[in-house]
Parts: C-alpha cells; structure tokens; sequence
C-alpha cells in the first residue's frame, strides 16, 4: 500500500470520527516524513469513485519567491452545484505568522451520505524548525464524494493572500461542530399564463409576433387597407363638411350681415325711413324762386360767355360787363299762352359798386321807352312797356340791389312778358311780392 493511500485512509478516518485531531496529526507525520524524499506524480493519481486525492510538494523557498507573481495559490475548487459554506477565519494562517513557521492548514468537506472532503495545507518544516501547528476544518457536504487536497507550504509559508484575520491557534477547537446548510426550496412561482412551465397561448400562432400596424392588415388580401382608407377619408370629409357649415353661417354671418338682411326682413328690426329732403333745385344758386310752367332757360355764366352768347342781349351785356358784374344767372318759363317769366342775376366783382350797376340798367330801360311805374317798395325801380301794334309783345321790369342768398352783392330783374297785357299785370304783381319776400332789397 502507498503512502496516498495510507493517506487516504486517515483523511477518511478522521472524517468519520474514527480518530482524534492529535491522533490524526501524529500519523499523518509519519506519512509525510516517509514520503519527503520522493518525487511529486506528474499528474493527480486516479481514485476509487468515492474518493479524489492531490499531493502538491514543497517546494524551495527561492522558487516560491521566483513563480509568486506567476503562481498564486490554488483555491479550492468547490463543485457548481454545491451550496457554499460560511468559511471561518481560523482556516487562514494569520498574516502575522513568521516565515520559518511550518504550519499546516487542514479543510475537511463533508459529501452526501456520510462522505467527506478534507483538504490539508502541509507546512515544511525543514529549515528552521519552528512551530508545528496545524488547523483542520471539516465542512459536510451533500451531494459530492469525498476529495482530498494536500497542498505543501514553501518554506517560507505562503504569500499574505488572506484578507482575513486569523485567531490564536489555541482557540481552535479540536472537534468543530458543523451542521449541513439546507438546501433553498425550489420556488413555485408560476407564469402570468399559467403554471406547468406552459407557454402563453398565443404562442406560435400567427397574431403572436405581429405588432404595429400591420394587425390592421388581414391575410386574404388589401380589404383591410381598403377599409381603414374609406374611413379616413370619411372622418376627414365630415370635419371639412362640420367646418364649412360653421363658418358659413357663424363666421361668414358675422363679416357680412348685411347680405343676409335681405332673405329675413321680419327678422331684422325696422329702420325709421329718414325724413323726405327737400326735392331737387330746378333753378340756379342765388335770389331765385321756383317758377311754374315749363322751363325754356336755366344757366349760370361768367360775363365774357355772356357777352360772346349775348345774353340778356347784346347792349345790356356791354353795360353789365362795364359796371363791374362777373357772372349772369337766368332761369325763365313760358306757359301755354306765351307768356313768360324770368328772373335774372348779375353778380358783381369783388370791390364793385352794385348800385351803379343798378342805375345803368334803369337808364337803358328809360331810354328805349319803358314808363317808370310809381309806388313802387323802396329801392326797387319798376318800368312798363305797352304794345301799341298787335302781335307786339308787352312787358313789366323791376331792378333791386339784395344780398340775401348771394355770395356777393347782385343785382336782380323780375320780369314778366307776353301778349296779353292784363295777365302780364297780375303775373307780375305776384312773382315780384314772391321775390322780395325772400330776398328784400337794399335801400
């Protein structure tokens, strides 16, 4: 029988309780001390099914310090299905620990129905001797069989790797109690779909991975586009329809009321006709009446046109022109019977005197036969005419000054003429108390 084996035989023994620490660590120095001078296997040694055992050796203190940074040291390699244990800060050699101090660090790891894993650190305590202590840890296990690690110590113990501290090796305990970790229970979590590991409903049917706007496309063909299309255009038809409706009759009503005034007349409140204004002007600006019968002259002219047109005539436009009178205005009417009446303005030049306009006008009538008539208002001159051969015509003139309804001083003629002398006296006598009633002379 090997060394390895004998070996294993402890480790077992001492995993079972069959031996005491002190007993264990007596016989496995004899092992070790027999099996110093021979060679470290090439290759770990294969075991019986239950058991794995490794043997590194101890190697020197100067090639230990050449491979450190190359070489750390080797964990212990737990299995992946195993649950982890609490690891105690014993298992660490303390950071403290001399370097000629040969120690041994022992692991123990418990496997399924009764089996162990022991792992032992050995230390080399060839150089200086020093203190042999030893630690040993069994951790149980429960699925593994047992596997032994021998890890030898260089001689100047292995690099300060340990973040732990470690206790006295005094207060190890020889026998440490451990109980086996429970395993976690499995969880009985079921799926939103349901439980028995199934998959949701949906899956592997056509709709499942489809999502967008495709769901709205059918598989026979464009129907569905066709539809979603229609209506669209529908909603987009009906809101420009509502739109129009509104601003035709809120908007459009508003901006134009009055082109809907006509088609409610019963419904827009009724205007008060505004009151009648006087009817049109049928003669010109300045002392004039409106004149019956019909209208055979009615004109507003400067005075060089009326002398060109000679109106009144010929000599009587030279006198006006010459006493200073700017514009003539006539307006005359004629009656069935051939008599006519007229009323004439001259209107003077700004700073010309209308009485000597006036007064030449008298003194043409004087002249060419018109009587003087007697009585006549103030400032007014009245002149006759009798006709003393038949198919003459006979005539009634008055002259005045007025500045009443004129821009400027005029001179105004009443006059009426025609064939019968009798209704030219009474024409007359009415159209002049007319005249001067609203345009009364200047005395």
């Amino acid at each position: 029988m090997s060394w390895q084996d004998e070996l294993q035989q402890l480790d077992t023994a001492l995993a079972g309780g069959q031996i005491s620490a002190d007993e264990y660590r007596q016989r496995r120095d004899r092992l070790m001390a027999q099996a110093t001078g021979q060679a470290a296997p090439s290759a770990p040694q294969q075991q019986t099914p239950s058991e794995t055992t490794q043997y590194i050796a101890p190697v020197q203190h100067q090639q230990m310090q050449q491979q450190q940074p190359q070489q750390p040291q080797q964990p212990q390699q737990p299995q992946p299905q195993q649950p982890e244990y609490p690891q105690y800060s014993q298992q660490q050699a303390p950071q403290q620990q001399p370097a000629d101090q040969a120690t041994e660090r022992t692991q123990a790891v418990g496997g399924g129905a009764g089996a162990e894993r022991t792992q032992i650190v050995g230390g080399n305590g060839g150089q200086n001797g020093g203190d042999n202590a030893e630690r040993t840890q069994i951790v149980p296990s429960s699925d593994n069989p047992d596997q032994t690690q021998r890890v030898a110590s260089p001689p100047s113990g292995f690099p300060a790797q340990q973040p732990q501290a470690a206790m006295p090796q005094s207060s190890w305990p020889p026998h440490p109690q451990h109980q086996p970790e429970q395993p976690m229970p499995a969880t009985t979590e079921t799926p939103p779909w349901g439980g028995d590991d199934q998959l949701p409903p949906e899956f592997g049917a056509p709709s499942w991975p489809r999502q967008g706007p495709e769901v709205f496309d059918e598989s026979g063909g464009g129907g569905g586009k066709g539809k979603l299309v229609a209506i669209i255009a529908a909603v987009v038809l009906l809101l420009g329809g509502a739109g129009a409706a509104v601003y035709f009759l809120a908007i459009k009503k508003d901006d134009t009321p009055e082109q809907t005034q006509p088609n409610n007349p019963s419904q827009q409140p009724t205007q008060p006709s505004p009151p009648p204004g006087p009817p049109p002007r049928k003669y010109p600006e300045g002392p004039f009446v409106e004149l019956p019968a019909k209208e055979v002259l009615n004109k507003t002219v400067l005075i060089d046109e009326a002398v060109r047109t000679e109106s009144p005539t010929k000599a009587e436009a030279a006198i006006l022109q010459n006493n200073g009178v700017g514009r003539v205005a006539s307006y005359i009417t004629e009656e069935p019977t051939l008599l006519r009446r007229g009323i004439w303005a001259f209107f003077m030049s700004e700073g010309r005197d209308p009485k000597a306009a006036l007064t030449a006008m008298d003194q043409f009538y004087g002249q060419n036969g018109h009587k003087l008539v007697p009585g006549s208002a103030p400032g007014v001159l009245v002149r006759e005419a009798i006709a003393t051969e038949p198919g003459k015509d006979s005539s009634r003139r008055a002259h005045f000054v007025t500045t009443t309804g004129t821009p400027t001083p005029a001179v105004v003629r009443v006059e009426v003429y025609g064939p019968d002398p009798a209704a030219i006296d009474a024409a007359f006598q009415q159209l002049l108390t007319q005249v001067l009633g609203q345009y009364p002379p200047v005395p």
